[in-house]
C-alpha cells in the first residue's frame, strides 16, 4: 500500500525556538505555525490569510530548513561533548523513578567492560516485571473497589 509523504510537524516549543533565527513577517510565521503546529491544512490557512498554498508552502519550507539545521547542530554538539562509546538519551519518566534509573546507570559504569550490557538488560527485565505487577495490582484494587 503506497503512502504519501510524511507530514511535517513541529511542537509549539520547537517552533518557538526557531523564531529568533527566521527573517519572516509575523503573518508568514503565523500562517506556517497553523500548518506545522496546529495541524491546519494549506487550503484552510491560505483561505484565512488570502494567499496561495504555494506561499504557505514556501514559509513552511523555510522554517523546516531552519529546523533541520538546528537538529544537525544539536547532533554535532552532543557528539563532541560525549566520550567515545557514549550516547545521549532523553528520559521522560515519573520523578520518583528517575533516581532508580540513575542508580542502575551509575552501578553499570563500575563494572568490567562487557558486563554493562548484561546488567542493564537484566535491570530492564526487572523494571518491566515490576511495572506489570504494579499495573496488575492497580487493576485488582480497582476491581475490588467496584465490587463494594
Amino acid at each position: 500500500m503506497a503512502r504519501g509523504p510524511v507530514k511535517r510537524r513541529l511542537s509549539a516549543p520547537e517552533f518557538d525556538a526557531l523564531k529568533p533565527f527566521l527573517r519572516m513577517t509575523a503573518e508568514r510565521l503565523s500562517s506556517a505555525r497553523l500548518v506545522l503546529v496546529d495541524n491546519k491544512t494549506y487550503e484552510e490557512v491560505s483561505n484565512q490569510y488570502g494567499c496561495t498554498r504555494q506561499t504557505i508552502g514556501s514559509a513552511i519550507n523555510t522554517i523546516w530548513r531552519a529546523h533541520m539545521r538546528a537538529q544537525e547542530s544539536q547532533q554535532i554538539v552532543s557528539k563532541t561533548e560525549l566520550p567515545d562509546g557514549w550516547e545521549q538519551v532523553t528520559l521522560n519518566a515519573p520523578s520518583h523513578l528517575i533516581p532508580m534509573f540513575r542508580e542502575v546507570i551509575d552501578e553499570a559504569n563500575t563494572l568490567p567492560e562487557g558486563w554493562e550490557q548484561i546488567i542493564l538488560a537484566a535491570s530492564a527485565k526487572l523494571i518491566r516485571k515490576f511495572i506489570r505487577e504494579a499495573q496488575e495490582a492497580k487493576a485488582k484494587h480497582r476491581l475490588q473497589e467496584d465490587n463494594f
